[in-house]
């Protein structure tokens, strides 16, 4: 019984594991540069405080997706903004934990040539093999929606 419960706690992630990634330098099919933890872009332009918003927003409507049987919806962990960091859980309809998803914001000072935005999703089980909603996709998109980028 308990190597079966270690084996069982040893495949599970927690919402720290959540990571900013490395650029690859490759772009994905859905337009938007692969990193080594989800996908990113820069926005030119803004200022931190509108990329700031329009992350939260994006994070925020996410919540509010119906989940369906083998999707989810994101209900928000917790935000950093001096961090540029927003952690969210993936939560089936039956309000199972799925994975974690997790947005970051580089740099946060007030004013820069340019921020770089990355989403990466991690599975709670290391185990699963459906990867659900592509939130990494989804959220750059809302994110590119109100202050650009590429």
């Amino acid at each position: 019984m308990m190597p079966m419960l270690l084996l069982l706690l040893g495949g599970c992630t927690t919402i720290d594991s959540l990571k900013p990634g490395t650029p690859r330098g490759t772009i994905d099919e859905s337009d938007f540069m692969q990193t080594t933890a989800g996908l990113s872009l820069t926005v030119r332009g803004h200022v931190y405080d509108e990329v700031w918003a329009a992350a939260a927003a994006a994070m925020t409507r996410a919540g509010m997706l119906d989940a369906w049987i083998y999707s989810e919806r994101l209900v928000v962990f917790d935000t950093d903004k001096a961090r540029g960091v927003i952690r969210s859980e993936a939560k089936t309809r039956t309000g199972a934990t799925w994975a974690y998803v997790g947005v970051f914001i580089r740099p946060t000072t007030p004013h820069a040539a340019a921020y770089v935005v990355e989403v990466s999703k991690v599975l709670k089980s290391w185990a699963e093999t459906t990867e659900g909603r592509d939130w990494e996709a989804a959220l750059l998109r809302a994110i590119q929606a109100v202050v650009g980028g590429k």
